[in-house]
């Protein structure tokens, strides 16, 4: 029986742990191909070998990417493309959260990893892959996955 991602090629960031070790393992389980880039190596292999168990080598590939920058997304997209021929969708998920001090004690540096971790990179991310999805003229999917505190504050944070 032909599972429902067999043959779909999808990169998800953030891939090193939580949200996005679970899409990727979730992915891979439903047929697809999985590239899981991120900051953390050891988190990306854990991620790469447990996907690798359940598809097979072929299928599973990591990538140390930070998302903020650009060069690194443009290099993540390239060797998506390289080894499996296309693009189907993105997760964008890499986040930060920088501690859960109150608002009046976080310094710009913080607020600065944030803001291009949590915003810029997504919007980096999904850009790229939009870009050969649009080349590449059969659609796609793009998904940007949030945090609970995007709804409920933090403790101690006022």
């Amino acid at each position: 029986m032909k599972k429902r991602l067999s043959g779909k090629v999808i990169i998800i960031t953030g891939a090193e742990s939580g949200i996005g070790k679970s899409i990727a393992l979730r992915c891979v389980e439903d047929g697809a191909s999985v590239v899981a880039a991120g900051l953390d190596e050891s988190g990306l292999e854990i991620t790469s070998r447990e996907c690798i168990a359940l598809s097979g080598e072929e299928h599973v590939t990591f990538r140390l990417t930070d998302v903020r920058d650009p060069d690194a997304i443009e290099e993540l997209v390239n060797h998506t493309t390289s080894k499996f021929g296309h693009i189907d969708a993105a997760v964008a998920n890499a986040g930060v959260v920088l501690g859960q001090q109150p608002l009046t004690e976080i310094t710009l540096e913080d607020w600065n990893t944030i803001i291009s971790t949590n915003l810029t990179g997504v919007f980096l991310t999904l850009q790229a892959v939009a870009r050969v999805l649009i080349k590449q003229g059969k659609g796609g999917s793009l998904l940007a996955t949030g945090s609970s505190t995007a709804i409920k504050v933090a403790p101690n944070f006022t």
